[in-house]
Protein backbone atom coordinates (compact mmCIF):
# COMPACT_ATOMS: atom_id res chain seq x y z
CA UNK A 1 0.00 0.00 0.00
CA UNK A 2 2.77 2.10 0.99
CA UNK A 3 4.64 1.76 -2.59
CA UNK A 4 1.33 2.69 -4.26
CA UNK A 5 0.90 6.01 -2.31
CA UNK A 6 4.12 6.89 -2.85
CA UNK A 7 4.17 5.89 -6.56
CA UNK A 8 0.96 7.95 -6.91
CA UNK A 9 2.63 11.12 -5.24
CA UNK A 10 5.98 11.23 -7.01
CA UNK A 11 3.90 11.05 -10.18
CA UNK A 12 2.05 14.19 -9.24
CA UNK A 13 5.57 15.56 -8.29
CA UNK A 14 7.04 15.00 -11.75
CA UNK A 15 4.27 16.19 -13.61
CA UNK A 16 3.84 19.30 -11.60
CA UNK A 17 7.93 19.21 -12.13
CA UNK A 18 7.36 18.85 -16.50
CA UNK A 19 4.79 21.53 -16.18
CA UNK A 20 6.79 24.03 -14.81
CA UNK A 21 9.99 23.57 -16.79
CA UNK A 22 7.87 23.67 -19.74
CA UNK A 23 5.77 27.17 -18.84
CA UNK A 24 7.03 29.77 -20.33
CA UNK A 25 8.89 32.38 -17.94
CA UNK A 26 6.82 35.76 -17.60
CA UNK A 27 7.68 38.58 -15.40
CA UNK A 28 4.74 40.36 -13.77
CA UNK A 29 4.95 44.02 -12.67
CA UNK A 30 3.09 45.46 -9.52
CA UNK A 31 0.68 47.45 -11.22
CA UNK A 32 -0.13 44.01 -13.35
CA UNK A 33 -0.69 42.33 -10.17
CA UNK A 34 -2.55 44.89 -8.29
CA UNK A 35 -4.92 45.33 -11.55
CA UNK A 36 -5.61 41.56 -10.81
CA UNK A 37 -6.12 41.98 -7.46
CA UNK A 38 -8.61 45.25 -7.88
CA UNK A 39 -10.54 43.01 -10.46
CA UNK A 40 -11.21 39.70 -8.26
CA UNK A 41 -14.64 41.48 -6.82
CA UNK A 42 -15.62 42.19 -9.59
CA UNK A 43 -15.23 38.50 -11.58
CA UNK A 44 -16.25 37.17 -8.44
CA UNK A 45 -19.80 39.48 -8.44
CA UNK A 46 -20.23 38.12 -11.97
CA UNK A 47 -19.49 34.77 -11.44
CA UNK A 48 -22.05 34.44 -8.91
CA UNK A 49 -25.00 36.51 -10.95
CA UNK A 50 -24.00 34.23 -14.37
CA UNK A 51 -24.33 31.11 -11.94
CA UNK A 52 -27.46 32.26 -10.84
CA UNK A 53 -28.91 33.05 -14.05
CA UNK A 54 -28.36 29.80 -14.66
CA UNK A 55 -29.81 28.08 -12.17
CA UNK A 56 -32.94 30.17 -12.67
CA UNK A 57 -33.31 29.43 -15.88
CA UNK A 58 -32.37 25.43 -15.75
CA UNK A 59 -34.89 25.31 -12.76
CA UNK A 60 -37.64 26.95 -15.08
CA UNK A 61 -36.55 24.29 -17.31
CA UNK A 62 -36.92 21.47 -14.74
CA UNK A 63 -39.85 23.04 -13.21
CA UNK A 64 -41.85 23.28 -16.92
CA UNK A 65 -40.66 19.00 -17.39
CA UNK A 66 -41.87 18.39 -13.61
CA UNK A 67 -45.76 19.73 -14.62
CA UNK A 68 -45.91 17.76 -17.97
CA UNK A 69 -45.10 14.40 -16.16
CA UNK A 70 -47.20 15.46 -13.36
CA UNK A 71 -49.94 16.01 -15.90
CA UNK A 72 -49.31 13.30 -18.22
CA UNK A 73 -49.57 10.88 -14.73
CA UNK A 74 -53.02 12.44 -13.93
CA UNK A 75 -54.13 11.76 -16.92
CA UNK A 76 -53.54 8.05 -16.93
CA UNK A 77 -54.93 7.31 -13.62
CA UNK A 78 -58.02 8.94 -14.57
CA UNK A 79 -58.22 6.81 -17.60
CA UNK A 80 -58.12 4.03 -15.35
CA UNK A 81 -61.21 5.22 -13.25
CA UNK A 82 -63.22 6.75 -16.36
CA UNK A 83 -65.49 3.99 -17.91
CA UNK A 84 -65.37 5.05 -21.68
Amino acid sequence: MKKYIIGIILGIVLCFGFTQAMADEKTYTLSEVGNSIKAIPEKVTYFIESEKMKTIAFQKDKWAEGQEQLKGTINKLKSLFVKG
